[in-house]
């Protein structure tokens, strides 16, 4: 913590120089490191004061990611009712 795997901490997508902020999501994260980093700010909210008792900061399940990325509306995909070609990435699926 305090460091930023991310390959976007460098360079902006024009390849300009940015600024390093430890504020930026993180792309180029295991499993095993983000739920030890939940379980540190648990630790650290807590002792603070500001996480009520019994609360934890943990990564959100595959409905809970779901249900984000279609922001509450009933459709069979995030994007719409239908898949149409470029919309996902397939390739890895297919062992292309």
């Amino acid at each position: 913590m305090r460091t930023n795997p991310s390959c976007f901490t460098s360079t902006d997508n024009n390849g300009e120089p940015i600024p390093p902020d430890l504020n930026r999501p993180v792309e180029q994260v295991d499993w095993v490191d983000a739920t030890n980093y939940c379980g540190h700010l648990t630790q650290q909210e807590q002792v603070a004061g500001r996480l009520p008792s019994g609360w934890v900061y943990r990564l959100p399940t595959e409905s809970e990611r779901e249900y984000a990325c279609r922001r509450g509306r009933q459709r069979r995909f995030n994007c719409g009712k239908a898949l149409r070609g470029g919309m996902a990435n397939f390739g890895k699926l297919l062992g292309i």
